[in-house]
């Protein structure tokens, strides 16, 4: 089973470079890029070594699209431009074994920020707020944005997603989340901090 068909399964059209190729390739690249939600990079030798791959990830990072890194070789190196391009973002471990369970984290944690940002019907009559498509799981969430450590500390503080948004609204400070659920790894708080960012914005 291939990744593009296991994404069809949850209503998510794939465009792949091999099968949507006109003849001005660069035209037809930039295109898709323009036109899509997010981009999945696929961490492999050949990927690195690929000149269109490079023009293609480049493009959507300058376009600011979302991009999903997965590794599908354990062997690639990213002591290059890749590795400078996707630092910082949480790496899927794709195999097809795991191919499943993989793309349905992708789907339930990433994508779904995608729907929360574009699916917003009227605000709650009670509270003003525009309506959110949430993640169905908080801990997992968190260990999907790179940012587990902070699961223990909303579990003993009762905090769910209303709580985070409330937060944000308040634009709690990179101390305030650090004290507050005992964690001392700046990356972790920065990952927070840009996860909160992503979901709540409007």
């Amino acid at each position: 089973m291939s990744l593009a068909s296991e994404l069809a399964t949850y209503g998510v059209d794939a465009w792949i470079d091999v099968d949507g190729m006109k003849d001005d390739v660069m035209a037809s690249m930039a295109k898709a890029v323009l036109e899509c939600d997010c981009v999945f990079i696929l961490l492999s030798p050949g990927y690195v070594d690929s000149s269109n791959c490079r023009r293609e990830a480049t493009f959507a990072a300058e376009r600011r699209r979302k991009i999903i890194p997965l590794v599908v070789d354990n062997a690639v190196d990213l002591d290059n431009w890749l590795g400078i391009l996707v630092s910082g973002l949480l790496r899927y471990a794709l195999a097809g074994a795991t191919l499943q369970r993989d793309v349905a984290r992708i789907v339930k944690g990433e994508l779904a920020q995608g729907v929360a940002k574009t699916a917003r019907p009227d605000a709650d009559r009670a509270t003003g707020h525009a309506a959110l498509v949430l993640p169905d799981n908080l801990a997992l969430w968190l260990e999907e944005k790179g940012c587990g450590d902070f699961a223990a500390g909303m579990v003993r503080r009762q905090v769910d997603f209303e709580v985070l948004r409330r937060m944000h609204e308040r634009k709690a400070t990179l101390t305030d989340l650090a004290l507050l659920f005992d964690v001392t790894s700046m990356r972790q708080v920065l990952a927070l901090q840009d996860a909160m960012d992503a979901l709540f914005r409007g």
